[in-house]
């Protein structure tokens, strides 16, 4: 009997989710409402008024932790994609190789876990996902696509969602990190060879499993490194950016052997000709910028302790501590500065984007905390 009370919190969100369609924001507060008269009127679980409060505080400090991330990585996303960046990105993919298949893997573990590892709530499929229609792909395929290219999830948002899965065990970032690497490359790999079926069938991993192989172990090998040696955060932007140079590489190689078949027309041409031209590097630039302040924050020892020990949140009632200028959070926000000054963002198109990211956020917040108090 104590043993299905318990489940009950997470039983309820499964039905509330799967059974009744409720939105994770319903189902959350739902569930929450649920524990709280468990930990009321079952003496097994019984809490004081007092201590459902104080754990109720602690789980919205936890989840603060995500939610200070993922705003100002929705706002970068948002911006971005206001000037056509994204689009840029994706046409310029397509216009450097005719081959479905190697357009397929660049998207699939190069450009969608990096606008997930910066941006997370599942920004990546939205974007991805219209892209494989731009190119020709039909919306079932292309959604499956979108699907699949969500393999690095653990990092997303810069990692917060294992930022906070370490909070709550008690354990090592780093540790949970590497972990979470080791046994996520079987599903990198499982995702990968989906991806070239779903593409071209049997055939497809037949006639690129070299490629196949090589980006798989460029990706997974880099995300490991980068939990072990780097940091956590960090590791879903610098394996993508590295398994897309060097895809980007190996397209140029093949290019040299082979004939380039004429490009065809596509929507994202199209967008990118009302956007206008933009510089690869300069769309990049954002998260190059990025990489290299959140990478200097975690390598550099004295600059490490001054942004640790300056703009701190310390809570010891709720054994809650959290340095808002180490935080990616705050980098983040530097980078959307950065893309503003750069890009020379409008007013009303900076409006516009906290409206859209607001709009986002706010439902993330409540459901993440009433998930993580009923945790």
């Amino acid at each position: 009997m104590t043993f299905f009370i318990a489940l009950l919190p997470i039983l309820g969100i499964f039905f509330f989710l799967f059974f009744f369609k409720l939105t994770s924001l319903r189902a959350g507060i739902i569930a929450y409402i649920m524990t709280i008269i468990i930990t009321i009127f079952y003496s097994g679980y019984h809490l004081s008024p007092e201590n459902i409060i104080h754990s109720s505080v602690h789980g919205i400090l936890i989840s603060f932790i995500a939610a200070y991330v993922l705003f100002f990585g929705i706002f970068l996303f948002h911006l971005i994609d206001s000037v056509g960046g994204i689009q840029s990105i994706a046409s310029f993919i397509s216009q450097i190789t005719n081959d479905r298949i190697m357009q397929v893997m660049i998207l699939v573990v190069g450009l969608s876990p990096l606008i997930e590892s910066t941006s997370g709530f599942g920004i990546a499929f939205m974007m991805i996902a219209p892209i494989f229609i731009a190119l020709g792909f039909p919306p079932l395929k292309a959604a499956l696509l979108g699907l699949v290219s969500m393999l690095a999830v653990p990092w997303g948002a810069l990692a917060t969602g294992t930022v906070i899965g370490a909070e709550l065990g008690g354990i090592s970032l780093q540790k949970l990190g590497i972990g979470t690497a080791l046994i996520s490359t079987p599903v990198f790999a499982y995702f990968m060879i989906i991806a070239v079926f779903i593409t071209g069938g049997f055939a497809a991993i037949k006639n690129k499993w070299k490629e196949l192989f090589i980006l798989l172990i460029i990706f997974s090998s880099s995300i490991l490194l980068f939990n072990s040696f780097v940091s956590v955060e960090l590791a879903g932007v610098l394996s993508s950016l590295i398994t897309t140079g060097a895809g980007l590489l190996m397209i140029k190689i093949s290019s040299a052997k082979s004939d380039i078949s004429k490009t065809t027309t596509s929507q994202l041409s199209v967008s990118t000709e009302v956007h206008g031209k933009i510089n690869i590097l300069k769309v990049l630039s954002p998260y190059i910028i990025l990489t290299v302040m959140i990478f200097t924050s975690r390598i550099w020892t004295p600059f490490r302790q001054f942004l640790e020990s300056h703009v701190v949140i310390n809570l010891p009632t709720f054994s809650f501590s959290m340095a808002l200028l180490y935080s990616p959070g705050f980098w983040l926000f530097v980078t959307c500065l950065f893309t503003i000054f750069i890009f020379k963002i409008r007013k009303k198109i900076i409006f516009i984007s906290l409206k859209k990211t607001l709009k986002q956020w706010i439902p993330f917040t409540i459901s993440t905390s009433a998930f993580v108090c009923i945790s």
